[in-house]
């Protein structure tokens, strides 16, 4: 397998494509800041809004970000045990503290650098430089990562629409956005199933030159079959990726009762599917914008609240995540390697993750991952 991963492109031409994809990533960015400018400029436009803002931050009982600040370390030490278990299965024996700073680290990156450079990629890249021998395996593990989290994701939102749908139907953007946050994910489970039956005899070669995307299906599929032949550990992930999901859910709950917001603990669970997968879009930046607009439609219509502590409980559930995200950018500026691994500059960390997003269909490229 190729060792180009996280490595600066081999060639003057390599140099030139990835030169037009950072001019495409930093258009990205441009435009998912112009776009987070005008839909918050558009929230707070209404004078009857931005007068509810103010009186209600009045009356806000504030020691309810304090919880959902601790709210964030419950689901973020659940999601760094979970992505704990899957470098383990790829036989990455990093320290619990080491590997959740570096998943702190991609989430400070994942909330300053938007449309440039992504979280999981961050990941990477770290794992890749403290145990340089194992790349593939680190791209994997955020795969399965990713898949444990999707299946928690499925499960929470078929079982709110099956016993919400009543409620979720008063809004047309409720049960319209829902539905086709489930339909969306049940396919995308179908559809990894499919690949694992269609190439179930051929795994060595992976699946046919004639389909599109090949290397990239082919990499989903290796991560996908370890999945399955470890699945007492693939649980054990599943069950954190609830503890991860239904946490982060509280923290929005929390901001609502900072903000005096009469919606019950249900209501805004049962919002939140379709608010998560919507502000993961690279709309804008980190969902700003997005998220609080929802949250006004959704909330305002079928539990009374009023818009502006729906935006503020958006805005508010968004600061306590950042909080943690600026834990993140603090422990990346006194990040100190393995005697395994080189100190990595800023620059460095750039031009690695942009070539990891860019290369990671690599990892299909091999019959044999690194275990």
């Amino acid at each position: 397998m190729t060792d180009s991963l996280t490595n600066s492109p081999p060639s003057h031409v390599d140099a030139a494509v990835g030169g037009r994809r950072s001019v495409k990533a930093w258009l990205g960015t441009f435009i998912q800041v112009g776009l987070t400018v005008a839909l918050l400029t558009w929230l707070f436009s209404d004078p009857a809004v931005r007068e509810g803002i103010t009186r209600t931050l009045t009356q806000a009982n504030l020691g309810w970000l304090l919880v959902g600040v601790g709210l964030g370390a419950v689901w973020i030490s659940a999601a760094a045990c979970r992505w704990q278990i899957f470098l383990r299965i790829q036989g990455i024996r990093i320290s619990f503290r080491r590997s959740t700073g570096i998943y702190l680290i991609g989430m400070f990156f994942t909330l300053f650098l938007p449309g440039l450079i992504g979280g999981e990629a961050v990941r990477m890249v770290y794992i890749c430089r403290e145990r340089p021998k194992q790349k593939t395996a680190a791209a994997l593990s955020v795969m399965m990562d990713h898949m444990a989290g999707m299946v928690a994701m499925l499960a929470t939102t078929a079982a709110i629409v099956a016993f919400r749908y009543e409620w979720l139907a008063q809004s047309p953007v409720g049960i319209g956005g829902t539905a086709s946050v489930l339909v969306g994910l049940s396919f995308a489970v179908l559809g990894l199933f499919a690949m694992l039956i269609v190439s179930k005899r051929r795994l060595d070669r992976g699946l046919p030159e004639f389909v599109p995307a090949r290397d990239k299906l082919n990499a989903l599929l290796a991560a996908f079959t370890l999945f399955l032949t470890q699945w007492r550990w693939s649980l054990a992930g599943i069950a954190l990726s609830f503890v991860t999901l239904h946490g982060y859910f509280a923290v929005f709950y929390a901001a609502g009762r900072a903000f005096n917001a009469p919606a019950s603990f249900i209501d805004v669970f049962s919002v939140m599917p379709l608010i998560d997968v919507a502000s993961a879009l690279p709309i804008s930046i980190s969902g700003l914008g997005v998220r609080e607009a929802l949250l006004e439609n959704m909330l305002h219509a079928m539990a009374d609240v009023p818009a502006e502590a729906a935006v503020l409980i958006g805005l508010g559930g968004f600061g306590c995540w950042a909080a943690w995200c600026i834990v993140g950018g603090l422990i990346f500026a006194c990040y100190r390697p393995s005697r395994e691994a080189d100190t990595l500059s800023l620059r460095e960390l750039l031009r690695s993750s942009r070539n990891v997003q860019s290369n990671v269909e690599t990892i299909a490229s091999s019959p044999h991952h690194e275990v």
